[in-house]
């Protein structure tokens, strides 16, 4: 969808996908009728190699997907392996209207926001009340419950049995579904501790569909939390090659090589992320977690204090605090009062929400290296799964 609305520069599309040639395509709907216009092009010779132009009714989307990607295989003669064929051939929904749901559950998923995850949800849903056997809503479903908690303050034991819930029935509707796999691979890993149990549904689902990005980047969080950084490292670069213009498959380009401890590495995939993405907040950010791993502390102050500039919510007061702590007690002293700050934050989300939740690991972190420490150790002792994860 990056392109979308975008004036057609072939050859640049091409370049930054790393493809040889490029379909593009306009749809024009009034009313029940749609006008679909596709063409591919080659990229080297800016000649088209197929085109074609289709009105149909908007219940006939489906099937003119299918229809496209067919006449696009015999005019090229492509020969696809048998997996592709089935997968060409495979049909997740009759239903024309829950699969525009769907994909619009998808489309607010991706943009990894509290607000969008809760829209992301009510489309799935009704995916599914128009579909009751249509498995990839309810892997969509999953997924959202799934990183729920790690996004926001919502308790991991009330959504992660919604997600395996989920996962599960799309499981039971289709074994062989990808997503499903992915899905139950995070669940095992983020909430069940099954390490062993995700690793195999993640290979399960990368072997049902190699092409399948996000099973790629949470298997790329499961190797890199386990120190197998070279294998991380590579199915994080499958990620973003198969999905260049994910915002948190980008994020991850970055934070997987931190781990890794390549920062020269993590550094430029924070550029590259500022170039798709422009928010001066989270790059500086990032550069300064990167920075203060490196041992480079007058760097990191420097980044963090940019960032806090740009983030309207971090108070003025607060930034002369964090500079006047790090020219006094050098970086544990600036440390400190960064988690002194952050102490405040959360006990004011606490106080204007007595009931509501917290995660306790981000008490604990705040304490730990705050000057008061004495709630520590009641707060290291919480259940793990309040843990936040990435």
């Amino acid at each position: 969808m990056r392109y979308k609305g975008a004036s057609t520069d072939v050859a640049k599309i091409a370049s930054e996908l790393g493809v040889d040639a490029v379909m593009t395509g306009r749809l024009t709907k009034r009313g029940d009728n749609l006008n679909i216009t596709v063409e591919l092009v080659d990229a080297r010779t800016n000649k088209s190699l197929w085109g074609e132009q289709y009105e149909r009714k908007l219940s006939e989307l489906l099937t003119t997907q299918r229809e496209i990607v067919a006449e696009i295989v015999s005019k090229l003669q492509l020969k696809l392996s048998g997996e592709s064929e089935q997968k060409l051939a495979k049909k997740y929904t009759d239903n024309n209207e829950a699969y525009q749901l769907y994909l619009q559950g998808r489309y607010h998923w991706n943009k990894r926001q509290i607000p969008e995850f809760e829209k992301a949800i009510v489309f799935f849903k009704q995916a599914i009340e128009k579909d009751p056997n249509f498995a990839l809503a309810y892997s969509g479903l999953a997924d959202t419950y799934c990183v729920l908690p790690t996004w926001g303050n919502f308790r991991p034991k009330e959504y992660m049995p919604l997600a395996n819930q989920a996962a599960l029935k799309a499981l039971e509707l289709d074994p062989n579904l990808a997503e499903a796999h992915s899905s139950l691979g995070y669940i095992l890993s983020r909430y069940e501790y099954d390490f062993a149990g995700a690793e195999r549904s993640f290979k399960r689902a990368i072997e049902l569909d190699p092409k399948y990005a996000t099973a790629r980047q949470w298997y790329a969080g499961l190797l890199s939390s386990s120190s197998r950084h070279d294998e991380a490292v590579k199915e994080i670069k499958k990620a973003v090659e198969l999905d260049p213009f994910s915002l948190v498959i980008n994020v991850w380009a970055w934070f997987v090589p931190e781990r890794a401890g390549r920062y020269d590495e993590a550094l430029l995939q924070i550029k590259k992320f500022n170039e798709l993405f422009p928010n001066e907040r989270v790059f500086h950010d990032s550069n300064s977690n990167v920075y203060a791993n490196q041992g480079k502390y007058d760097q990191s102050v420097e980044e963090y204090l940019l960032s806090a500039k740009a983030n309207k919510d971090f108070k003025p007061e607060n930034i002369a605090k964090l500079k006047s702590a790090y020219e006094k007690g050098g970086w544990d002293g600036y440390w400190r009062m960064r988690h002194e700050i952050r102490l405040e934050v959360l006990n004011a989300i606490q106080a204007k929400d007595p009931n509501g939740y917290v995660k306790a690991m981000d008490y604990a972190v705040a304490y730990a290296w705050a000057k008061t420490k004495k709630k520590r150790s009641n707060i290291l002792i919480k259940p793990m799964t309040s843990v936040r994860v990435v």
